[in-house]
């Protein structure tokens, strides 16, 4: 399924993406759920992506190609495994997932990586 408009399915608490999305012309926005995985997410973002404060453990099933921000904030991520090599085109923001301060030294790469100060 493609989209030309934003798709919204944040704060409904589900555990995965009910559809199976290709391409998202606008934006995809999936917060405030309890997502674990990437399993379902669209493979094309044109816009932004923000999956922020779920459970998602792994990028991998992540999206391949995201236009602008993707916005992992306040996740379970575990490491930067899987990572896909279009996505470090986009800005990552990476605050509030404490098991990725081994990656500290990356935050240097203002194109690449957002965490807070906080967080260090």
């Amino acid at each position: 399924m493609s989209s030309k408009d934003n798709i919204n399915i944040s704060r409904r608490y589900i555990n995965e993406i009910p559809l199976q999305f290709f391409e998202i012309r606008g934006s995809f926005d999936c917060h405030h759920n309890r997502l674990n995985s990437f399993k379902g997410c669209p493979i094309f973002v044109f816009g932004e992506f923000n999956c922020s404060h779920n459970q998602i453990e792994s990028f991998q099933y992540a999206t391949d190609d995201i236009t602008l921000n993707f916005n992992l904030s306040h996740n379970h991520l575990q490491s930067l495994d899987f990572i896909p090599e279009k996505l470090k085109s986009s800005v990552l923001h990476l605050n509030g997932n404490m098991s990725l301060l081994k990656y500290k030294e990356l935050s240097q790469d203002a194109n690449i990586f957002n965490m807070s100060h906080d967080d260090f």
